[in-house]
């Protein structure tokens, strides 16, 4: 079992050149990072079109916590304005998930084939119409009838999300501690521990550790 992550993002094709090219960039950057800190996490990511985003996620386990980070990384950027100062930009990113086999993996991701690509594929389609942003699809229907209600929760936490709510879950994805934030951000730690209260991170904590459990169990069974 693999997983494949299909995102759009939204409002990009509004954006100027400048700005457009600076989404690229963050994305780049994030995916050498992970490339470079934890090979088991993304075997191949690309930006197709500007716009849209595919890769491929050898251990499914890590897939949510993969998937909160491209969030982040998205919903935290900021563009200057003529007078200097900064505003949250009019883009978001859609994302989904979708767990399953690998049939044939070919050099790009968008040319392999297997269930996994066709329920991150189709699940992503289907959100568009449904204007969800975070949303995953497995083989087993009783697996998806729980993550469904749980993925429709945490819509809910992301949709609320501003840029210092994503700018703390980014880097606490990455193994900070509010302290290390802190310095990182130049902020105070009060500051921060309030950051995390606003971008609801218990509730997300407690759905990254349930996935983890369910997914393990899956994988078991797959074996």
């Amino acid at each position: 079992m693999i997983a494949v992550i299909s995102a759009d993002i939204i409002g990009y094709t509004s954006l100027e050149e400048k700005q457009a090219n600076q989404v690229l960039k963050t994305l780049q950057d994030l995916f050498d990072k992970l490339e470079g800190t934890r090979s088991n996490l993304g075997t191949d990511f690309r930006i197709k079109r500007g716009d849209a985003v595919q890769g491929e996620i050898s251990n499914p386990i890590e897939a949510l916590k993969f998937g909160l980070i491209l969030k982040a990384a998205v919903a935290k950027i900021t563009f200057e304005t003529d007078d200097n100062k900064k505003k949250r930009p009019d883009i978001d990113i859609r994302i989904a998930i979708g767990l399953g086999e690998a049939d044939v993996i070919r050099n790009k991701v968008d040319e392999s084939t297997g269930s996994a690509y066709i329920n991150s594929g189709r699940t992503l389609d289907a959100m568009k119409k449904e204007k969800q942003l975070f949303a995953i699809k497995t083989n087993n229907k009783e697996l998806n009838q729980e993550l469904e209600t749980e993925f429709k929760l945490l819509d809910s936490i992301l949709t609320a999300w501003n840029i210092t709510s994503a700018e703390f879950i980014y880097w606490t994805l990455f193994g900070l501690t509010e302290t290390e934030i802190s310095k990182k951000i130049n902020t105070s730690q009060s500051a921060v521990n309030q950051r995390k209260k606003k971008a609801g991170w218990s509730g997300i904590e407690a759905l990254l550790k349930r996935y983890e459990v369910l997914i393990d169990k899956e994988l078991k069974q797959w074996k």
